[in-house]
C-alpha cells in the first residue's frame, strides 16, 4: 500500500497534466509577484546584538572621564549575563563603551536589559554628567542614498537651499528621514567686552540671566470686561538681534545698563567644524552640502531611489544654474545592476544549456531544460519571501552560484525520457519510466550537494549569520530544481516531446560527429580501465593531483579570503593630521590630496569632509575631529581597470607623495559585513604607557610586512591640554565651590546658550561668551594668562581666579 501511494504521489503531475500546466502558471505569477515584493537591499539584514553607550561630561580630562564615567559603568556592565566583549574609549568630554552580546541573543531584549543596568548606577555618576545614552547599533541603518549640493554660493546659502530640499524629499513614500551633512547654522553672538563688564561691576552670568529673562511670552488667563471675555499674554519675546541689544542688564548708580554698552552683538553664524567639497572629475571642488536620505523600515529601495530621482529632477529645474546636485551614493543603482548581472546571467545560461541540449539530443529536449531555470527560480523567490529574506548580494551570488548545477537533473531526464520514446514506449510510459528509474539517484545527487554547504551553517559569530544566506539559498533553488526535474518537466514532456512528429515516425539517427565523438570517449575509456598498469597510474595521477590541490592555499600559490576582491565604483581616502591640527590647515591638506586625484582619467567625481573620519567597519572612528578628513572617490562605469587594481595604482602614487606630518590612507570597502580589518590584534593591561610601546613595536613590524596596508593602532595623541587646578580650601574661604568656578571658566570660553529665538519656524540660539582675549572673532583662542584675569564675584567682592587656581600644560 505504501509504495502504491509513493507511486502516486512521484507520478500524480504525469497523470494528472492538466493540473501540472495549471501549476506551472500559477508558479509563474506566485513567482513574479515574490520577485516585486521581495525587499531588495545591498546586503543582508543581520541582528547583530551590540549596544553603544555613549555619556558626555563637558570639560572633563580623558583621565577624569575614565576614572568617574567610564570605569563606573563598565563595573555594571560586566556583570551582566549574555555579555560577550565590553571595549571602551574615554575622550576629553565623552565616554563610548561598546558592549557586545552573545551573537544568538535577542538584541532589542538585551539593549532594554542594558539601559536597566545603567539606570541603577546613574546615581553614581557626577552630577553635572549628562545621561547616558544606550543606542543599539544598526549596521544596516545608512542612507540608501546620498546627494551633494555643491556651487559658488557660501555655506549659509546652500544650506538654506538644502532646507528646502530637505522638506520636498521627506515627502516620498518610504523615506524615514533627511540628513543634512555641512553648512552653518544661524547664531547670534553676545561678545561681553571684559573691561566694560568689570567698570560697570557686572559679572557674565548676569548677562546671560538677563537675556534669558528677558525672552518671555506667556499667556496669563482671561478678564471679563463688560459683557466680553479677552485673553491676556504677556508679550515679552525677542524677534531679532536688534532687540537683544537694548536688554537692561545692570544699573550703574541711577543710569541703567544695555547689552550694547558691554558687549558686540553678532547676527552670524555658529563657527564651522566640518567643511565638504564636491569636484567632478578633473574639475575644481565647490562648497557642497551634503543630504543623506534613509528609508523607513520596509521599504523598497529601488522604488524610492527611483521616486526621489524624479523629485530631484524637478528640484535641479528650480536651482540657480551655477549649483549642481549630484549623487555620491545611490543603493538603488547597485543593486539594480546586480538584478540585471543575475537576469543576464540566467538568460546566458538558458541560451547555453539550450543550445549544448538542442547540439546533443534535439530541440525539444533543449526546450524542456530551458523551462525549468526559470521555473525553479520562481520557487525559490516564492520560499525567500515567505521566510523573510531578502534580495541582496549574496543572495544574487547564491542563485548564480546554483545556475551551473540545478539545469543537470533537467538535462538528464530530459534525455532519459527521449531514450525511452525510441526504445518504442509512448511518452507517458517513458516519463513515468523516467521517473521510477532516475528519481532517487537524481535527489541524492543534490542532497550531496546541499549538503556541502551544511558546515556554512554552523559557522559562528557575526560571520556566520552573515553567510547564512548562501547555504539557505542554495538549498532552497536545488531543492526546488529537483522538484520540477522529476515531477513537473515530465509532465509537460508526455505532450511536447511528441511535437512535431507524425504517428510511427521513427527518431532521426543521431549525427555522424555525435557517433564518432562516443565512439572515441568509449575506446579510450576502455582502454584505460583493462590496463592495469595504465589504470593505476590514472589513478596514482588522480590521487597526487588531489593533495596538490590541497597544498595551493597553505603553500601561498592559492590565495584564500572568505570574500574576494570586489569591483566597486566607490574608494575612499583617509587623512589624518597631527592632534590639535586647526580645521584650515586640514583643509589645505586635503586640497592638496585632491590635486593629485586630477590626473586620473577614471575619477568621475569627489566628494571631500573635512572635519569627520569616514565611518569603514564597526570600529571604526566616526566623530569629528578637526584634523581629520576623508574623501570619497566614485569611479567612472566604463574604467580602464577594476577598482583593486586601482587602489593598488593609488596606494603607491599617494605613498610618493610628501604631505608633511599628515597620514593619508586608501581604503576600499568589500563584499562582507561591518568587522573591522581582516587582521586585528588586542593587546590589554593597566599601563596606558607601556601599553603605547608594545603597541608602536607591533605596528613598526606589521607596516614591514609584504602586502600589509593601513596599519593603525586605537591609540590616539593628543597635543596635551590646559589644566586648571583650584585650591578647594582657599576657595571655601571665599564662598565658592568647584563647580561655581568651573561654571565661570566655561561660560567665558566656550560661551552658553542665553536663549533661543524662534522666527519664521526656525530656532536661533543666543550664546553669550567673554572677549578675554580682546578679539572678538577668536574669542576660543585665549591663553592661560588671559583665563587667570577672569574675576568670579564672591561675598567679599570679584576675586581673580588666579587667586585659588594653579594653571598649568599637561602634554
Amino acid at each position: 500500500m505504501s509504495n502504491s501511494n509513493k507511486k502516486n504521489i512521484w507520478h500524480f503531475f504525469v497523470e494528472n497534466r492538466r493540473f501540472a500546466i495549471v501549476m506551472v502558471l500559477l508558479s509563474c505569477l506566485i513567482g513574479l509577484f515574490s520577485i516585486y515584493s521581495l525587499p531588495k537591499e545591498s546586503s543582508p539584514e543581520i541582528d547583530i546584538p551590540i549596544a553603544m553607550v555613549t555619556t558626555i561630561y563637558a570639560g572633563a580630562g580623558a583621565e577624569d572621564v575614565e576614572e568617574l564615567v567610564t570605569d563606573v559603568l563598565e563595573n555594571k556592565i560586566v556583570s551582566m549575563s549574555g555579555v560577550d566583549k565590553v571595549t571602551s574609549s574615554s575622550k576629553k568630554g565623552v565616554s563610548v563603551i561598546m558592549v557586545q552580546f552573545d551573537v544568538d541573543a535577542d538584541g532589542k531584549e538585551k539593549v532594554a536589559d542594558l539601559k536597566n543596568e545603567i539606570d541603577k548606577v546613574k546615581k553614581d555618576l557626577p552630577d553635572d554628567v549628562q545621561e547616558p545614552s544606550v543606542i543599539k547599533a544598526d549596521f544596516n541603518n545608512s542612507p540608501i542614498m546620498i546627494y551633494s549640493l555643491s556651487g559658488q554660493y557660501d555655506l549659509p546659502n546652500l544650506k538654506s537651499m538644502a532646507e528646502d530640499i530637505k522638506k520636498e524629499l521627506e515627502g516620498v513614500s518610504g523615506v524615514s528621514k533627511v540628513e543634512i551633512s555641512g553648512g552653518q547654522d544661524r547664531e547670534i553672538k553676545v561678545v561681553v567686552d571684559k573691561s566694560e563688564l568689570d567698570k560697570f561691576q557686572l559679572s557674565l552670568s548676569q548677562v546671560t540671566s538677563a537675556i534669558g529673562q528677558s525672552n518671555t511670552d506667556i499667556p496669563i488667563g482671561s478678564i471679563e470686561t463688560g459683557d466680553e471675555k479677552y485673553t491676556l499674554r504677556f508679550e515679552g519675546r525677542i524677534n531679532n538681534a536688534e532687540q537683544i541689544k537694548n536688554i537692561p542688564v545692570g544699573v550703574s548708580g541711577s543710569i541703567p545698563v544695555f547689552v550694547k554698552d558691554i558687549a558686540t552683538v553678532i547676527d552670524g553664524f555658529q563657527d564651522a567644524t566640518t567643511l565638504s567639497y564636491f569636484g567632478k572629475g578633473g574639475e575644481e571642488s565647490y562648497p557642497a552640502i551634503s543630504l543623506n536620505i534613509y528609508r523607513a523600515s520596509g521599504g523598497e529601495i529601488l522604488e524610492i531611489s527611483d521616486e526621489v530621482g524624479k523629485r530631484m529632477e524637478k528640484v535641479k529645474a528650480s536651482l540657480p544654474e551655477n549649483v549642481s546636485i549630484d549623487v555620491v551614493d545611490n543603493d538603488g543603482e547597485s543593486i539594480a545592476t546586480d538584478l540585471g548581472g543575475l537576469l543576464r546571467t540566467g538568460a546566458e545560461t538558458i541560451l547555453i544549456v539550450s543550445l549544448a541540449v538542442l547540439f546533443f539530443v534535439g530541440w525539444r529536449e533543449a526546450l524542456l531544460s530551458a523551462i525549468s531555470i526559470p521555473l525553479s527560480y520562481f520557487l525559490t523567490f516564492f520560499v525567500l519571501d515567505r521566510i523573510g529574506y531578502t534580495l541582496n548580494f549574496l543572495t544574487l551570488f547564491s542563485l548564480i552560484l546554483a545556475l551551473g548545477i540545478m539545469v543537470d537533473a533537467a538535462i538528464v531526464v530530459s534525455d532519459a525520457m527521449n531514450k525511452e520514446i525510441k526504445s518504442g514506449k509512448s511518452s507517458k510510459e517513458a516519463a513515468l519510466k523516467t521517473i521510477d528509474e532516475f528519481k532517487s539517484p537524481l535527489i541524492f545527487g543534490t542532497l550531496t550537494t546541499v549538503f556541502a554547504f551544511v558546515p556554512m551553517l554552523l559557522a559562528s559569530g557575526i560571520m556566520g549569520k552573515f553567510i547564512r544566506t548562501i547555504p539557505v539559498t542554495v538549498t532552497i533553488i536545488l531543492l526546488s530544481s529537483i522538484l520540477i526535474a522529476v515531477m513537473v518537466l515530465p509532465a509537460l514532456a508526455v505532450k511536447w516531446i511528441n511535437i512535431g512528429r507524425k504517428a510511427g515516425e521513427h527518431e532521426k539517427p543521431e549525427p555522424r560527429y555525435f557517433v564518432f565523438a562516443k565512439e572515441k570517449y568509449e575506446f579510450l575509456i576502455r582502454k584505460l580501465f583493462s590496463d592495469n598498469k595504465l589504470a593505476n597510474t590514472f589513478l596514482f595521477g588522480v590521487i597526487l593531483l588531489f593533495f596538490f590541490a590541497l597544498a595551493l592555499p597553505a603553500t601561498g600559490l592559492l590565495k584564500s579570503t572568505l570574500f574576494p576582491s570586489s569591483d566597486t565604483d566607490k574608494i575612499y581616502i583617509n587623512i589624518e593630521e597631527l592632534p590639535g591640527t586647526m580645521l584650515d590647515k586640514t583643509s589645505a591638506v586635503t586640497k592638496k590630496v585632491e590635486e593629485n586625484l586630477m590626473n586620473y582619467s577614471d575619477i568621475k567625481s569627489l566628494q571631500l569632509n573635512i572635519g569627520s573620519p569616514v565611518s569603514t567597519s564597526a570600529s571604526s572612528s566616526s566623530g569629528k575631529s578637526e584634523n581629520r578628513a576623508n574623501i570619497i572617490i566614485n569611479l567612472k562605469k566604463d574604467r580602464k581597470k577594476p577598482s583593486y587594481e586601482f587602489v593598488k595604482d593609488l596606494r603607491t602614487d599617494l605613498g610618493r607623495k610628501d604631505f608633511g606630518t599628515a597620514k593619508v590612507e586608501v581604503v576600499e570597502l568589500g563584499y562582507g559585513p561591518s568587522s573591522g580589518s581582516p587582521v586585528q590584534i588586542n593587546i590589554t593591561g593597566t599601563d596606558l604607557t607601556k601599553l603605547e610601546e608594545i603597541s608602536n613595536e607591533y605596528e613598526s613590524i606589521l607596516k614591514g610586512i609584504k602586502g600589509v596596508s593601513n596599519v593603525d593602532t586605537s591609540i590616539e595623541e593628543t597635543n596635551g591640554e590646559f589644566v586648571i587646578e583650584v585650591d578647594r580650601a582657599k576657595a571655601q574661604t571665599y564662598g565658592l565651590s568647584a563647580i561655581q568656578i568651573a561654571s565661570v571658566l566655561r561660560n567665558a570660553v566656550n560661551g552658553t546658550t542665553g536663549t533661543v529665538i524662534r522666527e519664521n519656524g526656525n530656532d536661533t540660539d543666543v550664546v553669550v561668551k567673554s572677549n578675554i582675549g580682546g578679539d572678538i572673532e577668536n574669542t576660543n583662542k585665549t591663553t592661560l594668562d588671559m583665563i587667570n584675569s577672569l574675576t568670579i564675584e564672591t561675598a567679599k567682592g570679584d576675586i581673580p581666579l588666579s587667586t585659588f587656581t594653579n594653571s598649568y600644560l599637561h602634554g
